[in-house]
């Protein structure tokens, strides 16, 4: 899977999971369960920040390496 293909996946899932997390919202909020609430959004946005991390690191590492072949082509 290219880079781009994942980032749409991500993109995709991270609206899926948005839209889940405002169901849970209306629904905790709705039984006064705020702190179960605030735990299951803490954990989205520590899985969210993870991928997209992963996925920065991932693309820098490619920009680095296209810039070293084409170093090393213009020294040959």
């Amino acid at each position: 899977m290219k880079p781009s293909d994942k980032l749409d996946y991500l993109r995709e899932q991270i609206s899926l999971c948005e839209e889940r997390l405002r169901e849970n919202t209306d629904r905790a909020l709705q039984k006064d369960k705020a702190f179960e609430l605030i735990m299951e959004n803490q954990r989205f946005f520590a899985v969210s920040q993870d991928k997209y991390a992963n996925l920065a690191k991932k693309k820098r590492e490619e920009i680095a390496l296209n810039s070293v072949r084409e170093v090393n082509e213009l020294i040959s």
